[in-house]
């Protein structure tokens, strides 16, 4: 186990389900609202995966939190034997108050409560982030239906979601459960012409160049595929355009090798895992998120507050279109008519400032962090 000092005075909640640390939607939403309530809360993070960027174990020294990395293993029995045991037997020396999870779907949120369980963790904040789920076949829905029950007749529950599309995908039903946008530092993102230059140069990219670009994993669920496509329909309308890719993922090598295939590669940046997101939005000229299921996208909001216009697929809940100039478009449409979209409206960005349109939908990452702290401080009450 890797472990910070910390203080153990105040009531300590054990996070799950947000191990990429600043990076990736569910990740950065719970990274970011946990952080004004360290004061009062000690917020422990658990990751089931390396920690690659050792600046967050700084980071959350600072809060007098720490990470927990839970020991890896390729061995099948062991990886069972160290989640059954090994690890409930770590966290039960801790005496955690609360497990926050964060999940994707009932089956997901199921497994983070036998671990809270297993470590001697009795009250639970569930989070839901997103309306789509991996098991589709029969028994997947079985096991979805079954966990579902078990959530709703758990005591010591608080039920949290970004959306009521997500509420009514995990919980069944969006009664009783609190709606937490998912907000962002507003002030970071907006538009900022002299970050929009410093960044361009970094990046050797000239002020006349014209810049798509998305943020998300490197995953099918993100349609990446389809977005090379895009990228090459793109380029018989203008050869000068060039896509931005910020992120990582399993595809990665699959998408570089096909980009070399189609003779893109010297039309695109893989950037990678960025933690400084909200300087790179100042740099593109259009957003663009094809995605095939989302529970949100925090990324929309981002791109928005930067004041960029943004074509985003029809499966993105409509709740997070704030701008006019976000616009909604099907992913049956053919490649072509995505690239055609992108050049109408790459004139169309925000320079003026917005901000409060964002505070008045919820979006500012201080408005969620006070719902959260009711949510700790109601279950604070029970024990």
């Amino acid at each position: 186990m890797i472990k910070i000092e910390k203080d153990n005075k105040r009531p300590k909640v054990l996070i799950q389900g947000a191990e990429n640390f600043g990076r990736g939607g569910r990740s950065v939403i719970t990274w970011n609202l946990t952080n004004p309530l360290s004061k009062d809360f000690q917020v422990d993070f658990l990751s089931k995966i390396e920690v690659k960027d050792p600046i967050f174990f700084d980071k959350i020294k600072e809060r007098q939190g720490q990470i927990i990395v839970e020991p890896r293993t390729s061995n099948k029995f062991s990886k069972i034997f160290m989640s059954l045991f090994t690890l409930p037997k770590y966290l039960r020396k801790e005496k955690y108050d609360i497990s926050h999870i964060n999940a994707d779907d009932a089956v997901e949120a199921m497994k983070g409560i036998l671990l809270a369980r297993l470590s001697g963790i009795n009250y639970y904040v569930v989070h839901a982030h997103t309306t789509k789920s991996k098991y589709q076949n029969g028994i997947g829905k079985l096991l979805m239906f079954l966990s579902q029950k078990v959530i709703l007749n758990l005591s010591g529950l608080e039920k949290i979601a970004c959306s009521k599309e997500a509420a009514r995908f995990l919980f069944g039903s969006s009664d009783d459960v609190k709606i937490i946008e998912n907000g962002i530092c507003l002030e970071e993102y907006a538009f900022n012409d002299v970050t929009r230059q410093e960044m361009r140069e970094k990046l050797g990219i000239s002020e006349q160049a014209k810049i798509v670009g998305t943020v998300g994993r490197l995953s099918e669920e993100k349609n990446p595929l389809f977005i090379l496509n895009i990228i090459e329909e793109l380029l018989k309308i203008d050869p000068t355009y060039q896509f931005i890719w910020i992120g990582d993922g399993g595809l990665k090598d699959e998408l570089v090798i096909k980009s070399k295939e189609k003779g893109l590669m010297d039309h695109i940046k893989f950037l990678g895992n960025r933690s400084d997101v909200n300087d790179l939005l100042q740099v593109f000229d259009v957003f663009i998120l094809p995605s095939l299921y989302e529970g949100f996208g925090i990324v929309n909001i981002e791109a928005q507050v930067s004041g960029l216009p943004c074509i985003v697929s029809d499966v993105v809940p409509k709740l997070a279109k704030v701008n006019d100039n976000f616009h909604f478009l099907s992913i049956k449409e053919d490649a072509t008519v995505w690239a055609q979209h992108i050049v109408d409206i790459i004139d169309q960005r925000i320079l003026s400032n917005h901000l409060e349109l964002f505070r008045k939908r919820g979006f500012d990452i201080k408005q969620g962090a006070e719902k959260l702290r009711a949510s700790y401080e109601r279950l604070s009450d029970k024990f």
